[in-house]
Parts: structure tokens; sequence; C-alpha cells
């Protein structure tokens, strides 16, 4: 069974590989979001996709359909797709946009890497996003894991923090480490998303793609998502106002943040998407 089907084989010249997963490394869709945005900021083409039947555990994550008048319009599978962009003005980019691989993680990551070996790919950039004790007034914090510390000072200077964690791991971790092992340099950026937003993420997203246009080169206009960013950050303040159950809440986390410790909260995460149901602004 072929793991990737290619509709054709671009010639590229050592891409920046870039790569987002939905699933559980998306907190606040920062992941999927910046893929989006790249992927229609820069006009990029599909030539592969993988083939979902050995990672993909349907059960849990089903195919979506249209029935109209008792016949089937159409049936969705989630897809697992690469795209390309050649450009005399910066890097050569290969993009990768799919649900985080729920099995056979060590087959996923061969296959992956294979397609960045054989494209000879001069750096590995993966995307996440992840839950954490900050809140929305704070500057947008991004952390970043490195093959090594001459990236490392290159990505520091971009404004991305070095990552401390312990615990559970995502497949970026797991392709970091492998595409480590085979001569490929690679970072890990994660976006940290207040525990209060569950919605969309802009500040995040479009701090992630400032770093990114420092670390690669291309040129995106991000004004239409600085304004989304902009307007959300007032719709969440109009709320809190009228919420002193969440201004608390946020309260607490900020005094945690300050000490610098490990927070300790264990009441009942706020979902501030229940409240923009009821705000009637």
């Amino acid at each position: 069974m072929r793991f990737i089907n290619f509709s054709k084989k671009p010639n590229l010249n050592h891409p920046i590989l870039i790569a987002g997963f939905e699933g559980w490394p998306n907190a606040g869709c920062i992941s999927s979001d910046v893929l989006t945005f790249l992927k229609k900021g820069l006009g990029v083409k599909k030539f592969a996709e993988v083939n979902p039947d050995l990672f993909h555990k349907y059960s849990n994550n089903r195919p979506y359909a249209k029935i109209d008048g008792g016949e089937v319009k159409y049936l969705l599978f989630s897809p697992y797709e690469f795209f390309y962009k050649k450009s005399a003005g910066f890097p050569d980019l290969i993009l990768f946009l799919g649900k985080e691989p729920q099995l056979r993680w060590k087959q996923f990551t061969r296959s992956f890497l294979k397609l960045a070996t054989d494209f000879e790919v001069a750096m590995l950039i993966t995307i996440g996003g992840t839950y954490d004790y900050v809140t929305h007034k704070q500057n947008p914090w991004i952390s970043g894991v490195f093959t090594d510390n001459v990236l490392k000072d290159k990505v520091v200077a971009s404004g991305i923090k070095n990552g401390q964690y312990e615990g559970p791991v995502s497949i970026h971790t797991f392709l970091l480490k492998e595409a480590e092992e085979i001569g490929i340099k690679g970072i890990n950026i994660w976006g940290h998303v207040p525990q209060y937003l569950t919605n969309n993420n802009f500040p995040i997203t479009c701090q992630i793609l400032e770093c990114l246009k420092k670390i690669v080169g291309f040129d995106l206009d991000l004004s239409e998502i600085k304004l989304n960013a902009e307007e959300l950050l007032k719709q969440i303040d109009l709320i809190i106002q009228k919420n002193p159950e969440l201004s608390k809440y946020i309260e607490r986390i900020e005094k945690g943040c300050h000490l610098k410790k490990e927070s300790s909260f264990h009441d009942k995460v706020i979902q501030i998407n229940d409240f923009l149901k009821k705000d009637p602004q």
C-alpha cells in the first residue's frame, strides 16, 4: 500500500517544510489557522496527499457527508495534504496540513520524512497550539524546540522563547527527533493559548506568522488577521467587564504567572465561547 500519493513531483530547491496538525496539538486552532493562512496568502499548489487508512481512526473522527433528497451529495474524508510554492524572493516551500495521526506514528514519521529527504528539505518547521496558564492581556507567548544551537540562536532572535516542558507529547516532537537523527534541522513552534479561550486565537496566530516571516524570509500581508486580532481582544475585554467571575479567574492566572509558579487552579475553566453566545453585542 502506498502511504503518500503524488499528483505531481515539483522541482524544488532545498525547500523549507512547514507542517501543521489538527487535533490535540491545535489549541486555539493555531496550527490549522497558520497553515490555512499560508496556503491562501502564498498561493500554493497541492502535489501530494497521505493515504489516511493506516493512520486515521474513523470511529473517532468520522467522514463528513451531505444527504439531500435521499441522495448522498458528497462524502468528505479528513485530508492529509502537501502543497508547494516556488519563489525567486524566498526559499521554496512545502506546506503540510492534516490531522495528527491516531495510529502508527512510526510509520507515519518514516513516510513523512522520506518525502522530506527525497525533496532535500533544508529545514522542518512544525506549528502547534497548547493551552497554558497565560492571559490574553500578555504579549503572545511563543516557545520553540530546536535541533541545534545555531538554529536556536536565530529563532530566539525572532521573538521565540526556549521551550520548557515535561509530559505527553504530540507528533511534532516525534517528527523533530527523527528529523534530527537523519540530519534535517528543525523547529517546533508553539503558541501558548489562554485556557479560557477555546475559539480561534488570532493574536497568537498573527505573532507566529510574524516569526515565520523573519525565519523563512517570505513577505505576507498580515493586515486582515491583525484587524481580526484587535477585534477579538476588544470583544474579550467587553465580556470580562460584564462577568465578574471571568475577571476574577483571569486575575488569579495573572498572579500565578507573575510568581512564575506551576499553577494549582482546580476550579472550572470558563469557556469564553459561552459568553460570546450570550452577549447581544
